[in-house]
């Protein structure tokens, strides 16, 4: 946790000397920062090198009151965090992280309207007892079932990954097909499935998936 707090106000040289590369070559107009007191978000701006900060939005402006003490009762008790900002934004530069849209806590409340603004509940690796992994057979066993729920598919003899420098995955599957078949639909089928499966289960992101049709056997 402590490794974490450090990461989050840029205490490494690299790390802060990175995020200023990375805002000066994308030209940004603005910068949100995420800090838990205005304290550390003036702290950041200054490491980063764009003090002073415009404007400081707090939580009380943009969330209800119940809102906040749901939060603050989710991240005591399950060790999760709710950050202003879209699943899907969140997502891309978090694969692996477990994480579910703000409104699926509102089910316990179905009164409650969905927020004007969508926001992410997502549990850091740091909350955590311990370190889990999950493993490429894993991953294969997933894509091995969810393929052959298509009725098109008569066998998956391999399935392999590869990670990307984003943390993402390239999933590779030789599928063997039932006679008569149109094999372009049925590998975009059984590719769909194997997408939607793994990053349902894993939270891992899933950037491409390539279809071998390696045979065809009759029924």
């Amino acid at each position: 946790m402590i490794a974490s707090v450090r990461r989050a106000v840029f205490m490494s040289d690299e790390h802060a000397a990175q995020v200023k590369e990375a805002i000066a070559s994308n030209n940004f107009q603005t910068v949100l920062i995420l800090g838990t007191s205005e304290k550390m978000v003036n702290q950041i701006a200054e490491t980063l090198g764009i003090a002073p900060v415009g404007e400081i939005i707090r939580i009380e402006d943009v969330s209800s009151g119940g809102e906040i003490e749901i939060a603050k009762s989710i991240r005591i008790k399950q060790g999760k965090h709710v950050i202003p900002a879209p699943t899907f934004e969140v997502k891309k530069h978090f694969s692996g992280y477990f994480m579910q849209p703000w409104e699926l806590l509102n089910i316990l409340k179905p009164e409650i309207s969905p927020p004007q603004s969508e926001k992410t509940v997502m549990r850091p690796t740091f909350s955590y007892l311990g370190k889990f992994n999950i493993s490429d057979k894993a991953i294969a066993d997933i894509c091995a079932y969810k393929a052959k729920q298509n009725p098109e598919v008569a066998g998956v003899p391999r399935v392999s990954t590869s990670t990307l420098a984003d943390k993402s995955i390239v999933i590779e599957a030789d599928l063997v097909l039932f006679y008569p078949v149109k094999l372009d639909d049925a590998a975009r089928a059984a590719a769909k499935r194997m997408k939607a499966a793994v990053e349902k289960y894993t939270s891992i992101n899933v950037d491409n998936v390539v279809v071998n049709v390696k045979g065809i056997r009759l029924r």
